[in-house]
């Protein structure tokens, strides 16, 4: 993205997912009061440090972790990051001082082992959940392949 000159759209489209999913959130607590807060699951499979951790990519994780702190902190329970290569503990290093204590309490971040990925259905009940991640929730009809 960096060296293809759009950074700037990943920047809105980040930014536009984060107020999709407080926007949903609220539309959630119109029928459910007590459903204040999401979870943010992230699958980095494929996640390269030399790919996407390039120094014009990396303000765009300081970005966008500062953006939440500023506007949308304490509107997530959990940040789930799954698949993550080792090498993301850079990137980590950099955002977690700009994270709140219950930002960063809530931030959990999971190798690409699936034996250890037991925790997850402590935070998303498996209805919730694709069954790749080890859950059972059936897609959407819009999401369903056409035969």
């Amino acid at each position: 993205m960096a060296l293809a000159g759009k950074l700037s759209d990943l920047h809105l489209y980040l930014i536009r997912m984060m107020e999709k999913a407080v926007v949903m959130s609220a539309e959630i607590q119109k029928t459910n009061p007590n459903a204040t807060q999401w979870i943010l699951f992230g699958n980095y499979q494929g996640f390269s440090l030399r790919k996407h951790g390039c120094l014009p990519c990396i303000p765009i994780f300081v970005e966008y972790f500062s953006n939440y702190e500023n506007y949308y902190t304490g509107s997530t329970r959990n940040i789930v990051l799954i698949n993550v290569p080792k090498s993301f503990d850079t990137i980590g290093n950099l955002v977690r001082p700009l994270m709140s204590p219950g930002t960063r309490n809530g931030f959990k971040v999971y190798a690409s082992d699936k034996s250890r990925w037991d925790f997850v259905d402590t935070i998303i009940p498996s209805n919730q959940l694709p069954p790749k991640y080890g859950g059972n929730k059936k897609p959407h009809k819009q999401n369903q392949k056409k035969s």
